[in-house]
């Protein structure tokens, strides 16, 4: 691989202290990356037990329009040969399934799963969904004011991808929510010692491990008791004419456990905190929710920005931005600066239900790999903040606590009162 003797900027984005910074504080930084260089290159990142990666620094791309650019070249920016912000173990780059998979492999898993969210899929479950959020909303309401995260965020899609996937009881549906956080926010110190490991690489291949052991369980069910879910449908799936290994299908439901419950509980918490900041906002839901609902969907996906950035590596030179990236480096795209670009979003910090261009926000990604799963996450916060809004308007978030890592935009906990 090809050098160039550059330095590294001399902003601060790769240390672990940058990311103990309030949202806030970390987007003056990026807020000066964008102004100045979009495109910035920048030290190896240090995790959170103090270690730095020895394989040279990485690229920042912090602009909308680059980050944008970026996504739209697939074929010389590459995902198979990982997606997270540092080295981690391989075994937890396969536990993404295709996300880190570059095409023909992509394109092919990523019609296979698309099968899961077809919009007839999805409407089917809306009916659930108003279900468990009717329900989650009589127990807040029985309970008294609490974590929003523990009484709301959390079970609201955890109980919609259970019923998707085919996880029935109560006991299985919390072990893999839990799964699904410590997986998420992998990086995260005191998930280093629930493990009981030195690395925070490994605390996600112990997650990977554990959930594909459950799921082969459930695979070998379905494969006696046929069931209409989607487990039943990756186990008579065929790609090229061959069956899904174990392994294929237990990442696939890894991935889908984790990208369709952890990020849409963020994204209830931060929306949580965008209604309760910006008064007008959530009366105009109070107003009209059938109207201004479709738009503040897209407002909570573009303010939280739950994951913050995605790595890539470069499978030739390239330019981008004014710079020369060479074959090999890495490069990342960070959607929480993107999506607050005051180039494309005025006033990007202002939680706006009614934001005209707020469909530019690229939360979900772009091209092929945009989300699969963004119409039934939507789904589901309409449905829930309809019922929530609709029962107890005069909710309101306290101070949250943020989870200290630089992959997933997490919320610990977030009082409310009502």
């Amino acid at each position: 691989m090809q050098t160039l003797d550059r330095s590294y900027d001399e902003l601060d984005i790769s240390s672990f202290k940058f990311w103990t910074h309030t949202p806030r504080k970390r987007d003056e930084i990026f807020g000066a990356l964008r102004a100045a260089r979009p495109v910035s290159w920048h030290r190896p990142v240090e995790d959170g037990g103090g270690n730095r990666a020895d394989t040279g620094g990485f690229w920042a791309v912090t602009s909308h329009r680059h980050v944008r650019e970026a996504y739209l070249m697939p074929e010389v920016l590459l995902s198979g040969n990982g997606v997270f912000y540092e080295d981690v173990p391989e075994e937890a780059n396969v536990g993404m399934s295709f996300i880190a998979m570059d095409a023909p492999r992509h394109t092919q898993l990523r019609k296979l799963v698309s099968q899961a969210f077809t919009p007839r899929r999805v409407a089917d479950l809306e009916d659930s969904a108003r279900v468990h959020a009717r329900a989650i909303v009589d127990r807040m309401i029985d309970e008294g004011p609490g974590d929003f995260v523990t009484q709301a965020s959390a079970p609201m899609p955890t109980e919609v991808m259970a019923d998707l996937i085919g996880i029935d009881t109560r006991d299985e549906r919390r072990w893999f929510s839990e799964k699904a956080d410590d997986f998420a926010n992998w990086n995260e110190p005191a998930k280093l010692a629930r493990y009981g490991v030195d690395h925070p690489g490994l605390v996600m291949v112990q997650t990977i491990i554990d959930m594909r052991a459950a799921f082969k369980e459930l695979a070998d069910d379905r494969r006696k008791h046929r069931r209409r879910d989607f487990i039943s449908d990756l186990v008579e799936a065929r790609v090229d004419g061959q069956s899904l290994t174990d392994d294929e299908i237990g990442n696939f439901l890894c991935l889908m456990v984790v990208a369709g419950t952890d990020t849409t509980k963020q994204t209830m918490s931060h929306a949580m905190q965008g209604l309760t900041a910006v008064p007008e906002s959530k009366q105009a839901l109070l107003d009209d929710f059938e109207s201004a609902g479709p738009s503040a969907v897209e407002e909570m996906i573009r303010w939280s920005s739950v994951g913050m950035g995605f790595r890539r590596t470069a499978a030739r030179d390239l330019e981008l931005g004014g710079q020369r990236i060479l074959e090999g480096e890495k490069v990342v795209l960070f959607i929480i600066s993107a999506n607050r670009d005051e180039a494309v979003f005025d006033d990007p910090w202002r939680f706006d239900v009614r934001r005209p261009n707020v469909n530019r926000h690229i939360a979900m990604g772009v091209g092929p790999h945009h989300c699969l799963g963004s119409a039934l996450a939507k789904m589901e916060l309409r449905v829930f903040f309809g019922e929530l809004l609709s029962r107890v308007p005069d909710i309101e978030a306290g101070e949250p606590v943020y989870a200290i890592g630089n992959h997933m935009h997490s919320v610990r906990t977030l009082p409310c009162h009502f």
